[in-house]
């Protein structure tokens, strides 16, 4: 009996041996995928949407009610995040993104939604599914989704997709810290000052004689994400924006 035993833990180990690989490079790629929406119901996920929120203060903001500039400015935004299950088949997964972003008294400052579609193992944005930033359709899809980074994430530069621009620029590995007792991989991106649209303003606003000139607009950024690597969560974010006319 002993015997037979033995056999059969050898055997046993033998398959476990041979699955070994088939697990590792089969079964997990294909568990390891982007969620379709939270579960349960709190302050983070209401009805599958994941909800995030942030503050900050806006030194400088351009008052367009009344043509005047307020500086130091406390700002509330919320991001409210759905995954489109129905659309998220055939290797591809759908998110519906909306971010708003208000004054302390309610004010709204501004707002925009996009749609985001990626690979849901790599991140990798996919050219699919009605993919849209403020209803203007996405054409760059070479860098990361704007809501996660790949699983087993490295220790690299990655392109990672900037909304106001509409496409990716490099978002560097600079460290790796502890965020609430977590090791993450910090990443910074460094966006210089870059013109993307104009706005029709009173021409006094920008110096000019003229009732109303179309003024170029631009955007900069640092933006910096704490990164947990095996998931590819996004566990910690900041931005530091400046808009001009």
């Amino acid at each position: 009996m002993r015997r037979i035993a033995g056999y059969l833990l050898v055997v046993l180990g033998v398959l476990l041996v041979i699955l070994a690989p088939v697990i590792k490079w089969g079964a997990a790629p294909r568990l390891e995928t982007a969620p379709l929406g939270c579960t349960g119901t709190s302050e983070t996920c209401q009805d599958r949407i994941s909800i995030s929120r942030s503050s900050g203060t806006a030194t400088s903001l351009f008052d367009p009610s009344t043509l005047k500039e307020r500086t130091n400015v406390p700002l509330q935004s919320v991001l409210r995040v759905r995954a489109d299950v129905l659309a998220s088949v055939n290797g591809h997964t759908v998110y519906d993104g909306f971010t708003n972003v208000t004054d302390a008294d309610g004010v709204i400052v501004t707002s925009f939604t996009e749609r985001i579609a990626f690979d849901g193992h790599t991140s990798i944005m996919q050219n699919c599914c009605g993919t849209n930033e403020n209803g203007v359709p996405i054409t760059d899809v070479s860098g990361l989704n704007p809501y996660k980074f790949p699983f087993h994430t490295e220790q690299k530069t990655y392109a990672f997709y900037d909304g106001t621009l509409n496409r990716a620029l490099p978002m560097k590995f600079v460290d790796v810290e502890q965020v609430s007792g977590v090791e993450v991989y910090k990443f910074v991106q460094t966006i210089e000052p870059t013109q993307f649209g104009t706005l029709e303003v009173p021409g006094n606003l920008v110096g000019s004689t003229d009732a109303s000139v179309q003024a170029p607009r631009f955007y900069g950024n640092v933006r910096t994400v704490w990164v947990e690597p095996a998931t590819g969560i996004i566990v910690n974010g900041q931005e530091q924006q400046k808009q001009t006319l």
